[in-house]
């Protein structure tokens, strides 16, 4: 299968054929590499869509050589030897160039003579018009490409589509907790929206299902959401797979370039996770992509304009991440329009039996087992558990389950990883001089003054003489949990 094809735009090679035609008055013919006539003016009209194969042999020689091929006398010429039709070849003169994309012989364009004054007049500027014919070689080449690159970009939106998850909505996120309820009201009031979110929120929270979410709830639910992990993708690559790259663009470059990922995205939505791991270099970039809406690839100076909305995500501090200097303020304002904070699981004590007890027919379903029951000391340790790790770490949890239970009909403490059953909260209460102890007790303290959202710690914070992310990592230490 031919990588570049003729066929694919023959409509186009059909309508310039004609013009050459018109402007040289001899006639035009154009053949692809399999020797297939994809068009042809005068006699060659009816033939068009038929294979030459056994009877031009100059096109072949063309093919083979990838050069070009002047025959003042067809018929006669060496190609011709084994042509079937030599002896009753009606053409004058012929003037072949090959169609090149990339050093691959993709067809040939010929200017043939029927008539011997069309055969005076071409060689008497044979220079001039060899130099046109090369021309529109590059011009069918130029369309066979970019046709080629259309097809690739329609094939990976398609592709795209189908490796999404199902599409979801808000409401089939599981939470009842009152959190939840508030931050999916939020959400359906601004899926119809422009303007970019910022989730924030502890990895394994949900923040990927929720952006998900407001995309499928909005206007621009039928145009593609593309997903991309800064945090996953080498610094050295995250550009080109953010923007793509023109073809050549650097040694080991794919030949054809590479459509990026935010025009991949067009009229749709592209989900920036981890963006607090993005480097500085690079946040300039994406700075100027969400100020100008055009992206430019690697390689090109060719601008792109793009109609995206951008929803990004971090379980880091970035206001901490700027002061450091490792993050830059200009671009936090621009993707921070519409912040949004999701609550870990332990903060919603009451959506983790919830979500436990779904996972669990999830996973049934999927290893074709039936729903085991639940003892009562396996939920009383899964709803103490503190679930650093969020919905992901649960997820895991119940596959765990799922594969501990051989045959058994019940789940019991011996089923659960040990984590669980050797949770133990850092209450050292005889202890009451330990330092751990008064920090933790300190800690709470200012917690349940100024509040739990991130607002409220960022006061709390103060009030203890620490930063904002020494608070968040001591509430991990400590395994501080609010009910």
């Amino acid at each position: 299968m031919l990588k570049y094809s003729l066929i694919d735009i023959k409509d186009y090679v059909l309508k310039l054929a004609e013009l050459i035609a018109e402007v040289i008055r001899v006639d035009v013919e154009i053949v692809d590499k399999n020797m297939t006539r994809i068009a042809g003016t005068g006699r060659y009209v009816s033939f068009i869509g038929k294979s030459l194969e056994g009877e031009s042999f100059i096109y072949k020689r063309v093919i083979e050589s990838g050069k070009k091929l002047v025959v003042e006398n067809p018929g006669f010429h060496k190609f011709c030897s084994d042509c079937r039709m030599k002896h009753s070849c009606a053409e004058k003169f012929e003037c072949c160039t090959p169609v090149i994309i990339e050093r691959e012989v993709v067809g040939v364009i010929a200017l043939i003579c029927f008539t011997d004054e069309q055969k005076k007049i071409i060689l008497a500027k044979l220079k001039e018009y060899s130099d046109f014919l090369d021309k529109m070689a590059e011009l069918i080449a130029s369309k066979a490409k970019e046709n080629f690159e259309e097809l690739q970009k329609e094939r990976i939106i398609v592709q795209s589509k189908a490796e999404a998850v199902n599409e979801i909505t808000l409401d089939s996120i599981i939470g009842e907790d009152i959190k939840i309820k508030e931050l999916k009201n939020k959400l359906r009031n601004i899926a119809d929206s422009y303007a970019n979110i910022l989730f924030t929120g502890e990895s394994g929270c949900g923040k990927e299902l929720f952006a998900r979410a407001v995309h499928y709830e909005g206007k621009r639910r039928n145009c593609p959401f593309i997903a991309v992990n800064c945090g996953a993708i080498p610094e050295a690559l995250l550009e080109s797979e953010l923007f793509g790259y023109a073809a050549g663009a650097f040694t080991g470059a794919n030949k054809t370039g590479k459509i990026g990922k935010f025009e991949l995205a067009n009229n749709g939505t592209i989900f920036l996770d981890e963006i607090g791991d993005m480097p500085l270099q690079l946040q300039v970039k994406l700075l100027r992509v969400l100020q100008d809406r055009v992206v430019i690839p690697i390689g090109s100076n060719k601008p792109i304009k793009v109609n995206v909305r951008v929803i990004s995500a971090t379980n880091k501090n970035l206001e901490e991440l700027i002061k450091i200097g490792s993050f830059r303020e200009d671009l936090y304002y621009r993707i921070n329009v519409i912040p949004l904070e999701i609550p870990p699981l332990r903060n919603r004590k009451g959506d983790i039996l919830l979500l436990f007890n779904y996972l669990l027919k999830k996973y049934c379903d999927s290893y074709g087992i039936e729903i085991p029951d639940i003892s009562g000391e396996v939920t009383s340790h899964i709803q103490e558990y503190s679930w650093f790790g969020n919905v992901r770490e649960l997820e895991n949890t119940v596959e765990y389950i799922i594969n501990m239970l051989e045959s058994e009909k019940t789940i019991f403490p011996k089923h659960l990883p040990k984590k669980l059953t050797n949770n133990k909260k850092l209450y050292i209460e005889e202890d009451e001089f330990n330092l751990e102890v008064l920090e933790r007790k300190t800690i709470i303290q200012a917690l349940k003054k100024y509040g739990t959202n991130t607002e409220d710690k960022k006061q709390a914070a103060k009030a203890l003489g620490i930063s904002l992310a020494s608070l968040y990592r001591k509430i991990n230490i400590y395994e501080i949990a609010f009910r």
